[in-house]
């Protein structure tokens, strides 16, 4: 039997006994770091304050300029549009839609550069190529319009065409304007004059008692109505140079006589071409188309008073003013063929002298000098 406890026992029973207490853990002192820790402030900075204050302001500027401008808006009246100013391009208009050979015909025109000169001329519309004829001037007026009157030629070339062109040409810029036309071959009405046919009369007979008396009557011619015609005006033919003279001091206008002249070499003295045109302040024209080989010509004009000069309608001299007999030479390269030469001449008071001259240059004093209107030196020179 196991031993039983002694209640009476007074010593008591000892608990198992209880595990070591742990070791405490190992404190080991960091030391703190160089840098110190700056602590989070809770106080707004000051330039926060200044930047929104700022921003409020410009703000209300806005605002207020905004509203200002409104304002300023409403109470501005609109503005009044400019009107731009377009320039007129330039026209021409004939008095009628055919010419006639003979008679005169008017060009009129608008939206021309005031004050400049114009060149009148005939084209062939069929034939645009050959030469055009140069048939007057005119001035346009402060207002520019223009009014010209020439006589349309009778000469067959023109006088046949069925249609023919007008041409205007401005001699400050070069343009030119052109309106087409017909052409009708002027009627001549002829003057028919009658004779009247006398009537019979009998030759008186003694009364025959119980005759019959048989008038005689002596035959009378009846003349025939023969019809008259006006005569027909011998149409000018121009063979050498067209010679047009004016009773003004500007060729202007229709010329006051046209004639066939064999050369410009002209003495008139104190005098003038022909009696219908004044000894003083007279002007003329001479035309014409002649043949040129290759080559430098001479154009030589001696002249009192103003004389001007064209080749294929450029203008080579231009002396238009009052001088003594004075001479003037230009150099022109051609090329072979038909060149168109225009002559204008003007007379003021006093005597009257022109003389005209061309020919080939075919020697140099000094330096040849050629020009040319291009850059590579290509084709016929122009000087």
């Amino acid at each position: 039997m196991p031993d039983e406890l002694d209640p009476l026992q007074t010593q008591p029973t000892m608990p198992p006994p209880s595990p070591p207490p742990a070791a405490p853990p190992l404190l080991i002192r960091v030391p703190a770091a160089a840098s110190t820790v700056t602590p989070i402030s809770t106080v707004t900075p000051i330039w926060i304050y200044i930047a929104a204050g700022l921003a409020g302001v410009l703000i209300i500027a806005l605002v207020v300029i905004a509203v200002l401008s409104i304002r300023v808006l409403a109470s501005t009246p609109a503005p009044t549009p400019t009107a731009i100013a377009v320039t007129p391009q330039p026209q021409l208009i004939a008095s009628s839609d055919a010419a006639v050979a003979g008679t005169p015909l008017t060009i009129q025109g608008a939206g021309w550069i005031p004050g400049d000169g114009l060149n009148m001329f005939l084209r062939d519309p069929a034939a645009p190529g050959d030469p055009i004829l140069p048939v007057g001037t005119g001035q346009v007026s402060a207002n520019g319009t223009l009014l010209v009157t020439f006589t349309y030629p009778t000469d067959p070339r023109w006088a046949n065409l069925r249609k023919v062109e007008v041409i205007a040409q401005s001699r400050r810029t070069g343009g030119y304007v052109s309106v087409p036309l017909g052409v009708r071959a002027g009627v001549i009405t002829p003057t028919i004059a009658f004779t009247p046919t006398p009537t019979p009369t009998p030759i008186g007979a003694t009364a025959v008692p119980g005759a019959t008396i048989a008038p005689s009557l002596t035959p009378t011619a009846v003349s025939t109505a023969t019809p008259t015609s006006t005569s027909t005006p011998t149409p000018l033919v121009i063979t050498q140079w067209r010679g047009e003279y004016y009773a003004n001091a500007s060729p202007v206008g229709s010329p006051a006589l046209v004639r066939n002249d064999a050369d410009v070499n002209f003495d008139w003295g104190s005098g003038s071409p022909d009696p219908s045109i004044p000894a003083d302040n007279f002007s003329a024209r001479w035309t014409r188309s002649l043949p040129f080989d290759a080559g430098v010509y001479q154009f030589s004009v001696q002249a009192d008073d103003g004389v001007r000069l064209w080749v294929d309608d450029l203008p080579v001299l231009d002396e238009w003013h009052t001088a003594a007999p004075t001479l003037y030479t230009r150099n022109l390269t051609l090329s072979a063929g038909q060149h168109d030469i225009r002559i204008e001449y003007s007379e003021g008071t006093g005597d009257a002298y022109l003389h005209f001259n061309v020919a080939p240059v075919t020697s140099y004093a000094g330096w040849k000098g050629e020009y040319y209107n291009n850059p590579f030196l290509g084709g016929s020179p122009i000087l």
